[in-house]
């Protein structure tokens, strides 16, 4: 009996945060600084408020100073701002998923110095006048972590940093 007990509240308690944690992707997994990469999000997943936009952008930038770092470097993007400048583009077949990549590596789209390392891909995703966020609350996921303030932060394979 117990464990049936067990098993429903573990159904109560994990099922609905599963698909937050999907609410970003990452290709390929394990990426780090001198791979090509695309990340993909799903609107249709944590709070939703970008669900039905026409256009999608990622304010974006990198962490350099620590692996559990949030200080904002090299950015990306200019905050409700419509520039194309951190545009994504919808998935093929996907109405609430968009993409970016970043070729020919993280480090080379961002413009970072050899000498500096990276350790996260720092982000927001919002509407294009910057009036709308798409988050999930806070906390450690599979592939990064949500702080308090609702910025996003997506873990790179950062070598032997």
């Amino acid at each position: 009996m117990k464990q049936i007990i067990y098993f429903f509240w573990l159904l109560i308690l994990v099922l609905p945060n599963m698909g937050l944690c999907q609410i970003i992707t990452i290709d390929p997994i394990g990426a780090g600084d001198n791979d090509p990469v695309t990340i993909i999000f799903d609107a249709g997943q944590g709070n939703k408020e970008l669900i039905g936009e026409n256009k999608i952008y990622m304010h974006h930038g990198v962490v350099t100073d620590r692996p559990d770092g949030t200080d904002w470097k090299y950015v990306k993007g200019n905050w409700g701002a419509d520039d194309g400048i951190g545009l994504m583009t919808r998935v093929d077949g996907q109405h609430n998923k968009w993409k970016i990549s970043f070729t020919p590596n993280i480090r080379t789209y961002f413009n970072v110095p050899v000498s500096d390392n990276i350790y996260r891909i720092s982000c927001v995703f919002r509407s294009a006048d910057g009036n709308k966020k798409g988050t999930i609350p806070p906390g450690d996921y599979g592939w990064g972590t949500v702080t308090s303030n609702f910025d996003i932060y997506i873990n790179l394979d950062a070598g032997d940093y």
